[in-house]
């Protein structure tokens, strides 16, 4: 039986929007603040996954105060921006000399102008780049493209079996 039948059509004795979940809000999470938590922001560098919602002004208050290296001597810091291991910019590359690394791999990352010790985050901003220069929509050479995407297709198949 069909909802209209069950109710006559008229009158309706259910609401428009009777048939909905009723939609779940988050709060911003600074006491006292009322307004929506659209914004999130992570709620220690040792849980970076992990993220307080905040409005926008308390979300712009907490990410000017943010500072991922506090409680760190400058050596420990140092040393933690050298191996690479703070907001996903892990060096990947950079698991021996450039004679131990295969040459696939190696003429791959020629292709791409990418370092020894460059991570995830420089190889899709160098792929973007080559694409667009050398895109055939755009006029590019088409065998420059494949070789492009090629690249980073074997990249990125590396870095996933590491």
């Amino acid at each position: 039986m069909s909802p209209r039948s069950r109710s006559w059509g008229f009158p309706r004795w259910q609401g428009y929007e009777a048939g909905q979940d009723a939609t779940v809000k988050r709060m911003c999470e600074h006491f006292e603040c009322g307004q929506a938590g659209d914004f999130k922001a992570p709620k220690s560098p040792n849980q970076l996954e992990d993220y307080y919602w905040f409005c926008q002004q308390h979300a712009e208050e907490y990410n000017r105060d943010w500072n991922y290296f506090r409680g760190q001597s400058r050596d420990q810091a140092e040393e933690e921006l050298k191996a690479g291991q703070w907001h996903g910019r892990r060096s990947y590359w950079n698991t021996g000399s450039d004679e131990e690394q295969s040459p696939a791999v190696r003429s791959a990352m020629a292709v791409l102008d990418l370092a020894t010790g460059d991570g995830v985050y420089e190889l899709k901003r160098a792929f973007k780049k080559k694409v667009k220069e050398h895109h055939p929509d755009r006029g590019g050479d088409p065998e420059k493209f494949c070789l492009i995407t090629a690249a980073y297709s074997l990249l990125s198949s590396h870095l996933q079996d590491q």
